[in-house]
């Protein structure tokens, strides 16, 4: 069907080209002017619009229609307009993953990208990989909003370019730096079950020196996080509210031409309550720093240096039925060199992650390193391009994982490119996995890392205002670390899964409307029962339009999933049904520094769930005053 699909654009090519609005207009330029658009809310005129630059593709700024791997940007504005989203229910509204949260704001969440596991997806702050090395997992659901800029989504295979833990892809977020940040910020918000935010910022680029300070906090009294259903007695009717407190800086110093210093943290410390019974008062309280220093260099005409080293930690401490802590602290070095050869971009360094973990049961061992050397190259002549990716990891526990991945573009008319593209990755064993002891398991220090290998074909269409893009891939998991199913007392490398799917975006502009849609029709199953694989939907995506109209905006997102398990196998009963869900957000200029935003989310109160015996929020409003020096 696929290949049917790509024959058609393939022959209407030559008049799609001919239907473009503007003469001469090619579809980097025409999208380009959509994406300059969309991250200021307003339109601009095409001659005047810039490129937009993606980093995550190929670790080197590129415009995102050069880019042959496909990535999804979520810019300032519509940032700006999610209100009080976490960034979980952002990326979900955006349908830009499969998302799951064990109830409402700030509890455990996960991100899954082309059917893989969440701790398949790699999390990156400004380049500095964050996540516990002890459950293998990124804490999105802490990550504030009003500390980002811009995320970028890469789905797909990217071990080849980032080591460990990108199977099903990688979400970077981008902190605020001084430009653009006009100067001064402030917001206070207000909305249901609570929820109370307060943020203001400080900075500015005058192009020797960007700089910006930024701290924000939010509190929710929140709802009960499970349902009476729940078993072993795990409910409890009180509302587990939280609250998150959080800053973020950046000091960049430009120093001559081509070169630059600078630094750079992110601190979250949130705490939230959760339910392990109804006598006792449960709480998490975890805290994630990431910090960098960095150099940039220009060495020669052509050629460019990246030095950074960095720290990341995450720490979190259970209060209540069953009290634990554990720890992470990550020392990161990276070296990368961009070298303009006749080629294209040739990219070569290496990577250093040093991990040290602790919990309230010591681990057998509690340090590791790994040595990472990388090369790629990216290039294009005529109506072709390229992107290949290189990499060896040297770890001290498992030895060495070599990955890769090729990705071949080819425009065989302004308005249409077609793609196509392959990789491997993998995903380190836990220190939980390997080495956590207690009454009831035992870690298993033999396991092997987790592998895939992923394929995928594609096209990116132009035609008039309207930019689509659809993606069919197969994405493969070998060694997948599951429980033992004979002892329940260890985990073992067992499974393998496979996920074959299609993924469609559109974005369209009619006059001053705004249209975006985002879809994923995947099959996520156990390669060797041809059951559906847990949590995981066949079907999820998203709708949105937004419309100005003098100093309003109104926007509308329409977002749901299809039925999903709760467990393997497909069981009957923890079967959990499809929903949707529709927000709607309007947003009130009422001079050039002041707006207020309002933002209901589930509109039409719709009770669903994303992990079975989990409550997810109802009907709420939120409404915001926002001020910006200008």
């Amino acid at each position: 069907m696929l290949v049917f699909l790509l024959s058609v654009l393939v022959a209407l090519a030559p008049a799609l080209a001919r239907a473009q609005a503007g003469p001469g207009a090619t579809l980097a330029q025409a999208a380009s002017g959509d994406s300059a658009s969309a991250s200021t809310g307003a339109s601009r005129p095409r001659s005047v619009a810039l490129p937009e630059v993606v980093v995550t593709a190929a670790r080197d700024p590129q415009p995102l229609d050069s880019s042959v791997r496909p990535v999804q940007v979520i810019g300032p504005a519509e940032i700006e307009r999610a209100g009080a989203q976490s960034l979980v229910e952002l990326l979900g509204s955006q349908g830009l993953a499969d998302v799951t949260a064990n109830g409402g704001r700030g509890q455990p969440a996960a991100v899954r990208l082309r059917g893989a596991e969440s701790r398949h997806t790699l999390l990156l702050i400004d380049g500095v990989r964050v996540d516990s090395a002890t459950a293998g997992l990124a804490a999105f659901e802490h990550l504030p909003l009003e500390q980002i800029d811009r995320i970028e989504v890469l789905r797909g295979p990217a071990s080849g370019l980032y080591g460990s833990d990108a199977i099903g892809g990688v979400v970077q977020v981008f902190t605020r730096g001084g430009q653009g940040s006009g100067g001064a910020r402030a917001a206070a918000g207000y909305g249901s079950y609570g929820t109370r935010t307060l943020s203001a910022s400080l900075g500015g680029d005058d192009g020797q020196t960007d700089a910006r300070l930024a701290v924000g906090h939010t509190a929710t009294r929140g709802f009960s996080a499970t349902r009476p259903s729940i078993p072993f007695g795990q409910y409890n009717a009180d509302a587990d509210g939280g609250r998150n407190l959080n800053a973020s800086g950046r000091l960049v110093r430009r120093w001559a031409p081509g070169q630059e210093l600078g630094l750079s943290f992110f601190a979250v410390d949130a705490a939230t309550r959760f339910d392990a019974g109804p006598a006792t008062d449960d709480r998490n309280r975890q805290s994630i720093l990431a910090f960098a220093a960095h150099s940039r260099n220009r060495i020669g005409e052509g050629w460019e240096s990246l030095l950074r080293a960095g720290r990341s930690s995450d720490d979190i401490d259970t209060t209540g039925a069953f009290p634990s802590a554990f720890r992470t602290t990550q020392d990161q070095l990276t070296w990368q060199n961009t070298v303009q050869v006749p080629l294209g971009r040739l990219i070569a360094g290496v990577d250093h992650l040093e991990q040290r973990v602790s919990a309230t049961v010591p681990y057998e061992v509690g340090s590791r390193r790994t040595l990472g050397a990388f090369a790629g190259l990216a290039g294009e002549v005529g109506a072709h391009a390229w992107q290949i990716n290189l990499r060896h990891d040297d770890n001290s526990q498992f030895g060495g994982q070599p990955t890769g991945s090729l990705a071949w573009a080819w425009a065989p008319a302004a308005s249409l490119r077609l793609r196509a593209g392959a990789g491997t990755a993998f995903k380190a064993p836990t220190f939980n996995d390997l080495y956590y002891r207690s009454a009831f398991f035992n870690g298993n220090p033999t396991l092997r890392p987790e592998r895939s290998r992923s394929r995928e074909v594609g096209a990116d269409l132009r035609i008039g205002a309207q930019r689509i893009s659809l993606t069919a891939f197969d994405n493969e998991i070998r060694d997948l670390i599951v429980i033992d199913p004979v002892t329940f007392g260890t985990v073992i490398n067992l499974q393998r899964t496979r996920t074959r799917g299609l993924e469609l975006g559109w974005r369209a502009t009619l006059g001053p409307v705004r249209l975006r849609a985002e879809a994923t029709l995947q099959d996520p199953q156990d390669a060797d029962t041809g059951r559906q694989l847990p949590r995981r939907a066949r079907q999820f995506g998203a709708l949105g339009a937004s419309l100005p109209a003098g100093r309003w905006l109104a926007g509308v997102e329409i977002s749901g999933a299809d039925a999903r398990f709760d467990r393997a196998g497909e069981p009957p009963a923890n079967r959990m049904g499809g929903f949707g869900v529709v927000n709607a957000t309007l947003r009130y200029a009422i001079d050039r520094n002041w707006a207020v935003d309002l933002r209901w989310d589930n509109v039409f109160d719709r009770d669903y769930e994303q992990v079975q015996h989990y409550t997810v929020p109802r009907s709420q409003l939120f409404v915001a005053l926002r001020w910006q020096a200008r």
